[in-house]
């Protein structure tokens, strides 16, 4: 037969008022603590905690991608008519516009930037091209070789000319006013080989 102590009471099965009181002391601790989680020590809400850091390496850049350098403006002082000639060779565009009526309209002292592709005579790219300006005086606009050209390379049945595109982008084309014709060149062996595409640029 179950004692007094024993037996459940109104409010349940406790022993007890003591044990009733622990229990409420238990639940306030508890609830206290939850609190304490939930807030800083001034009672704020606690900041939300901050995003993760960004990774410490940034993504490469291509490796096979050219480095292309800006264009060299000069005197050109070779003479033409001992030049090897070459018909490999072609300039698409000038400040991104192709050639009207075979010839390309640009502005003296402005910014230039001339598109194009060269290869030799054995159907390699070579490193450098440069553009000549052939007028009352003769220019050169040199540059470096690079660009993927994959259609060259595919007219001419010649993986290798790949890379035979160029881009020579000049800051600012200081020459005088007039119409030029347009030469490709390149060396070869110790040999200036000149391409003619048979255009003109057009200084105004």
């Amino acid at each position: 037969m179950p004692t007094p102590d024993s037996r459940p009471t109104r409010n349940g099965p406790f022993q007890d008022q003591t044990s009733m009181n622990k229990l409420k002391s238990l639940g306030t601790a508890l609830a206290l603590c939850w609190l304490a989680t939930a807030c800083t020590d001034d009672g704020a809400p606690a900041e939300p905690a901050a995003n993760p850091p960004a990774p410490a390496s940034a993504p490469t850049a291509d490796p096979a991608a050219p480095v292309q350098t800006p264009a060299r403006l000069s005197n050109w002082e070779t003479p033409l008519e001992s030049a090897t000639e070459s018909p490999l060779c072609y300039l698409d565009a000038v400040n991104g516009m192709p050639a009207t009526g075979g010839a390309f309209q640009v502005s003296a002292n402005a910014p230039v930037v001339m598109e194009g592709w060269l290869s030799t005579l054995d159907l390699q790219a070579p490193p450098e091209v440069t553009i000549i300006l052939d007028g009352a005086m003769d220019f050169g606009i040199s540059g470096a070789t690079g660009i993927t050209r994959d259609d060259v390379a595919q007219a001419y049945n010649a993986p290798q000319l790949a890379r035979s595109g160029f881009k020579a982008e000049l800051s600012e084309l200081a020459v005088e006013p007039g119409t030029y014709t347009l030469l490709l060149s390149h060396e070869s062996a110790g040999t200036t080989v000149v391409c003619k595409p048979g255009l003109a640029l057009q200084v105004q």
